[in-house]
C-alpha cells in the first residue's frame, strides 16, 4: 500500500513493543540527513528472553552485535524490523517478496534477517539507531500479566562512558563486518 499510495516512508512498529515518544520524528530526521546509500533506519530492541540481547547485528552469523553506546548511529548488516522506517523509493528497487521466512539448512530465518539481506544485496545500507531503545512486550501466561525486555542497564551499550569506569570508553565503529 505505501508504494501504491506513493507514501515517502514505511514505518513498521510492531503491536508487541513500546517506544520513546519521539521515535518517528527522530528516525525521520535522521533519514533525511542520510546518504543516498541508506534504505532502512530502525531503533534498537532486545529480545525476549534473560538475558535480553540487542536484535542488531554486524557480521553473518556473528551473533548480537554489543559494541555500541546508547546514542549511537551505525551501519549493521541487520536489525529486527519492530521499530524500522523503509525509503519507500528505494524499496521499489528490490523484488518481492521483501518478507519470507525461509528455511536456512535445518532452522527457520525470520522474514526479518530476509529483507535485511535483499536490502544489502541490492546494495543499500541498514543504520540502527542507539538513540531509539525500545521495550518488547510478552505475555507472561503463569502470572497472567505482560512483561517488558529491555537490554540490562548495566550492558556494555546502556554504561555511561565514564573515565573511571573500566571498560566503558567508547569504541567508534568505522567498518561493517561483511562475510
Amino acid at each position: 500500500m505505501a508504494v501504491k499510495d506513493g507514501a515517502k516512508y514505511l514505518w513498521f512498529p510492531d503491536d508487541d513493543m513500546s517506544f520513546p515518544n519521539d521515535t518517528v520524528r527522530v528516525l525521520l530526521a535522521e533519514m533525511a540527513q542520510a546518504d543516498d546509500k541508506t534504505m532502512v533506519i530502525g531503533g534498537i530492541y532486545s529480545s525476549k528472553s534473560n538475558p535480553s540481547e540487542p536484535l542488531v547485528y554486524r557480521g553473518e552469523g556473528l551473533g548480537a552485535f554489543w559494541k555500541w553506546k546508547a546514542g549511537d548511529i551505525f551501519e549493521v548488516t541487520s536489525l529486527g524490523t519492530g521499530c524500522m522506517l523503509i525509503d519507500v523509493e528505494k524499496l521499489k528497487c528490490i523484488p518481492r517478496p521483501w518478507f519470507k521466512t525461509v528455511d536456512a539448512g535445518g532452522y527457520k530465518r525470520s522474514d526479518d534477517l530476509y529483507f535485511c539481506d535483499k536490502v544489502r544485496n541490492a546494495g543499500f545500507k541498514i543504520v540502527a539507531h542507539g538513540g531509539i531503545i525500545c521495550g518488547h512486550w510478552l505475555y507472561n501466561e503463569r502470572d497472567r500479566k505482560f512483561d517488558c525486555y529491555y537490554l540490562d542497564k548495566n550492558s556494555y551499550p546502556m554504561r555511561p562512558v565514564s573515565d573511571k569506569e573500566p571498560r566503558c570508553e567508547r569504541e567508534y565503529i568505522t567498518e561493517l563486518v561483511t562475510a
